[in-house]
């Protein structure tokens, strides 16, 4: 049953101004927590997510879909250039990576950095996934300003990937 009546009730009709007192998180009875905070208090319920992800994400391509040749040709006409080549936002257990680096392995996948929370970042590395094991891995707040931007970044919101150039 919603509790949407209860909590415009008690919030008002307006958009949550937080990563907290949103809907969902006073639904479970713990308005004072972010929904992946929430998620991570309840293992049984993170890991559903975590395969409900997986499942979209294999049902959705990820290669195939944009051409990452553009990067590849960058890349090579500048080897020296010590940034990140891609930074996936939001990227999870790495999926996104790996399909990427698969359809184009001429781009060094140690400047590949996968973003995300600290929880879900320790998940993935607890994988040990040796094709991913070059990759860097950073733990971020996504309300923040992302502290690594590289020459193209892929966000998942949830699961719809666009190009960021950076500046």
């Amino acid at each position: 049953m919603s509790r949407y009546p209860e909590y415009f009730e008690s919030y008002g009709r307006k958009e949550p101004q937080a990563i907290n007192h949103i809907p969902i998180t006073f639904a479970a009875g713990k308005p004072d927590m972010g929904y992946f905070d929430m998620l991570s208090s309840n293992p049984a319920r993170l890991n559903r997510f975590m395969k409900a992800m997986a499942s979209t994400s294999s049902s959705i391509p990820i290669a195939g879909i944009y051409d990452f040749s553009w990067l590849v040709d960058t890349v090579k006409e500048n080897p020296n250039l010590n940034r990140a080549v891609l930074v996936d936002v939001g990227g999870g257990m790495g999926h996104a990576i790996k399909a990427i680096h698969g359809e184009f392995p001429q781009l060094p996948l140690g400047r590949f950095v996968l973003q995300d929370t600290p929880d879900t970042v320790e998940a993935g590395k607890a994988l040990n996934e040796p094709e991913l094991a070059q990759i860097q891995r950073l733990a971020i707040n996504f309300h923040k300003e992302p502290p690594v931007r590289g020459r193209s970044q892929s966000r998942h919101t949830p699961h719809k990937a666009y190009r960021m150039e950076s500046k």
